[in-house]
């Protein structure tokens, strides 16, 4: 058992522990950093009056409980991040337990699982795009003079079409792509394998534009003049950019981001009813449970029951 050890003492051995269990890079900072963010609680919020990791208890998890929802309650946090931080605290838990024989007091805790408050729900239903929204972005991107109009537009085709991850897109490169048989190899960082997908065509022309567009083509698809990759700053800003120039984004209450059309591609699947084991093809998902957020979009028949239950009331009647 760890004794007179600070979580800050802890944070390197965590962090090799993130990367044998697989953990992606985006995930291990994520929740590096929702750690930090819980020892700077303990040492703003409750006076540093727990120091040591073996010090913890179920009075300072409570607490640190009340501490994200009132901040969630006020807008300063979204739900997801109440529910990331806490599963970090989770995971540390478990760290902690499996190398250093402490306690996992919040093993079975089930903060964090979508089951907090009867309007839980609705902080979980993902933001998302109409395909009329989308058709603006595209239309703003064609119609300007903007020197990287053709790598944008590409970028966006990717995002709308297949459902691609932030870093699944950066990390494309040329030989990823097989203009001939139509198909497109997606690396996905996140699990540590890759899909072969067939290659829309809506992507096909944009790439093909694109790359008419370069000197010369290197090894990733997306770069920079400064860099072989493009950097993710560089992404980040481009796709502000033209949500800002598009417009769509005024009146919503919700920030536009890339994942944003991530979620718009799961919710067209769902809603046209695409089978989950396909979607998850696309998305990378490796358990079916990670869309079933998006099942309540799902067009289905709902006259039979409609039918029972008019006929139960009109004879009640």
């Amino acid at each position: 058992m760890l004794e007179n050890t600070t979580i800050l003492q802890t944070i390197g051995a965590f962090k090799l522990y993130l990367y044998r269990e697989g953990k992606s890079t985006a995930t291990e900072k994520a929740y590096i950093a929702d750690i930090e963010f819980f020892r700077d609680f303990l040492k703003s919020e409750l006076n540093n009056k727990v120091r040591y990791v073996h010090q913890i208890s179920l009075v300072e998890i409570r607490q640190y409980k009340d501490y994200l929802l009132t901040k969630m309650h006020k807008g300063r946090i979204k739900r997801a991040t109440v529910d990331r931080k806490f599963n970090a605290l989770k995971t540390y838990f478990t760290f902690l337990e499996k190398e250093h024989d402490i306690t996992n007091i919040i093993k079975n805790d089930p903060f964090s699982n979508r089951k907090l408050g009867k309007d839980s729900g609705r902080d979980y239903l993902p933001n998302y795009l109409k395909p009329s929204e989308i058709k603006v972005i595209l239309d703003t991107i064609k119609g300007s003079d903007n020197k990287n109009k053709y790598r944008d537009y590409a970028i966006f085709q990717i995002l709308i079409n297949l459902g691609c991850r932030r870093s699944e897109v950066l990390a494309l490169k040329w030989n990823d792509i097989d203009f001939y048989e139509d198909t497109i190899q997606i690396t996905r960082e996140k699990t540590s394998n890759a899909d072969i997908l067939p290659l829309p065509s809506s992507v096909k022309t944009a790439l093909l534009d694109y790359r008419d567009t370069l000197v010369k083509t290197g090894d990733y698809v997306f770069r920079s003049r400064e860099s072989e990759k493009l950097s993710v700053s560089t992404f980040t800003s481009t796709i502000n950019k033209w949500v800002q120039e598009s417009g769509i984004e005024e009146g919503k209450d919700f920030k536009i981001t890339a994942h944003t059309f991530r979620h718009s591609f799961i919710t067209l699947c769902v809603k046209n009813n695409v089978p989950t084991e396909k979607i998850m093809r696309y998305t990378g998902h490796k358990d079916r449970e990670s869309l079933d957020i998006y099942t309540h979009l799902k067009v289905i028949d709902l006259k039979d029951t409609n039918n029972l239950i008019e006929s139960v009331f009109n004879e009640a009647i």
